[in-house]
Parts: structure tokens; sequence; C-alpha cells
């Protein structure tokens, strides 16, 4: 009788502990994942890196005082491919390019980013500050101006081609262009995200998760999406990072709140990573959460620029700064 006593004491001891242990499991914070990153200056020492950005091919594109300059070696060495101040990068799969630029028009590249031109689009005004491209295989282009001009967003089915308005309003200014696995299409202009499941004829606005200041939502600055999990990841203006696993109906906070984000790029293996504009340094995450990780170098007076981030298709992370550009010496990538 003794020995059924203690048998029964020590499984209800034993069920006792594995609730508590279970009952905890749901409080614990992410655990902290650390990246072991040491730095490499790769040139471009006395320019002042705006942006960089990388293809599918693993070129590298920085736009610099004025001028574009391309590395098909990872950076060890560069060409100087056209001259224009670049705000942006954008490519496709199909070696189809886009540079925004500070004059009217864009610049086009069908070569990876080896010769340019500058083309202008009656449909769309000055002022173009995003492209996106479709799994379809349209070309998305948008317009920052928040006036009765012709702003709004523009599609082409024939690759650069040809273009035609979609029904966004004019009004409204495209800060950012997402185009997810299945067509949908999410933009951001006064405020919140807007959402589109039919090539842009009609939209709907996405607002929950969002925290709303004075009954407005923040717009959108910069923009990701997780190569691997599909979850999108958005930067609003002056209130941090937000990520929807459901393209984009619903939204999270992620991290700290309250900082301004310009940049917002994805790795392969499990992290985010942004520039701050707020304080004009780089950190990243683990996709899981946590906290932001300083990964700017340990360098006196350096400033990370606003487009100053990139991440090849190999692991190696790019940062653009007042001091020329800087490289992973390693992969982030095994």
């Amino acid at each position: 009788m003794k020995m059924k006593f203690c048998c029964v004491f020590y499984l209800l001891l034993i069920l006792f502990l594995m609730a508590g242990s279970c009952g905890d499991s749901g409080t614990q914070p992410p655990e902290k994942k650390e990246l072991e990153i040491a730095w490499k200056k790769i040139g471009l020492d006395s320019l002042i890196v705006y942006t960089v950005a990388t293809s599918p091919e693993g070129t590298v594109f920085v736009g610099s005082d004025g001028k574009i300059f391309r590395s098909a070696d990872h950076g060890e060495t560069w060409q100087m491919v056209a001259s224009s101040s670049v705000r942006d990068f954008y490519f496709s799969e199909f070696s189809l390019g886009y540079a925004t630029i500070s004059q009217d028009g864009i610049l086009q590249s069908t070569d990876d980013g080896r010769s340019w031109e500058r083309i202008f689009i009656k449909e769309l005004r000055d002022d173009i500050n995003s492209v996106a491209f479709a799994p379809n295989g349209y070309v998305y282009l948008g317009s920052v101006h928040h006036d009765e001009s012709a702003g709004g967003i523009i599609k082409s089915t024939d690759r650069g081609t040809t273009w035609e308005r979609t029904t966004y309003p004019d009004t409204l200014g495209a800060e950012i262009l997402i185009i997810t696995d299945t067509n949908r299409i999410l933009t951001s202009g006064d405020g919140g995200i807007l959402l589109s499941d039919d090539d842009g004829q009609t939209w709907n606005e996405s607002r929950q998760g969002f925290r709303i200041h004075s009954g407005e939502i923040s717009y959108a600055f910069s923009s990701a999406v997780d190569p691997i999990f599909k979850d999108i990841y958005v930067a609003l203006d002056l209130d941090g990072v937000y990520k929807s696993t459901d393209n984009g109906s619903t939204w999270t906070p992620f991290n700290q709140m309250e900082i301004d984000v310009s940049r917002i790029k994805m790795s392969k293996n499990g992290f985010i990573f942004i520039v701050r504009e707020d304080v004009r340094r780089a950190y990243y995450s683990s996709v899981e959460g946590g906290e932001w990780l300083d990964l700017t170098p340990d360098i006196p007076d350096i400033i990370v620029a606003y487009g100053g981030l990139a991440i090849d298709a190999v692991g190696y992370i790019y940062l653009g700064t007042t001091q020329g550009i800087y490289r992973s010496e390693k992969p982030i990538l095994k």
C-alpha cells in the first residue's frame, strides 16, 4: 500500500512539473540569436554611398554622388556604368532592372545593369518612387505624388514596353509596392496599407493591427518579404516595423516600436536587417523577434545611408556609408 502511494505521489509530482513547464513556455522571450559579422572595406573610399542593392544574378550596385557603380565579384572591383543620382534599384528574375532617380523619368536596364537608359512614361509623372515585379510577369511603378496630377500606380503586361493606369487614386502616393506569390498588390499612400487582388483594378484598406495616431495610420516607408516563409514586413513612418503572416490582411508589431526605419532586408536563414534613419546605423534581429542588435562597423563617425543595406544571394551583407562601402568578410548563409 505504501509502495502504491509513493508511485502515485511521484506520478502526480511529474505531471505537476510538466504542466508548470508547459505553462511557462508561452511567456518565455524569444531566444536571442546572434551573428558573428566582421567587416571589410571594399572600395569607393572617397564617395558617399547613398544606396546599395543586389540583383538575382548576384551583381552589386551602388548609387553614389551622381553615379552608378556595378560589381560582378562581390565588391572586389567596381565599374562606373551610368551618371545619375539614384534613389534605389529594383531587379527582376529576368534581367530587367529599374533605378528610381531624382530627375524626371526612370532608368531601365535589360542586361543586369551593364547599361542604363533613361525613359519617360507619359502615364506617370516624375518622382517615380517604387517598383515591383509580379509572378505573372507584370511590372508596376508607383509615384510619390499626393495631388491631383498624374500620380498613382501604372502597370506593364509586356515587361515595360507599354504602360497602362490602374484605378489606384492619383491623389495617393505609392511609397512602397509589394507583389505576393498570389499576385496580391500591397502599397501605402497617405497612411496604412492598400490591397488589390485583381491587378490593381480595385483596392481595399488593411488596418487591422496597426497603431492609430489621432485617427490615422502612418504610411509605410520600406518593406521586405521573407524569402522562406513569405511573411511581409513593412516599416511605418516613425512607428517601427510590422509583420503580416496572411498576405497583408492583418498586422502585428515586430520588436521595438517608435523607431524610424528607412530600409528592410531579409536573409534566407531567418534574419531581418534594417537601417534606422533616426540614428543612421544598421541593426538585425531573428525573425522570431526579440531585440534589434547593432551590426554597424565599429568605426568613428560612420553613418549608414538611408538605403545603404543589401544582402546578395550567397549571404554577403553590404553597407553603404559616408566612408565608402563595407561588406561582411564571410557570407552569413552556410
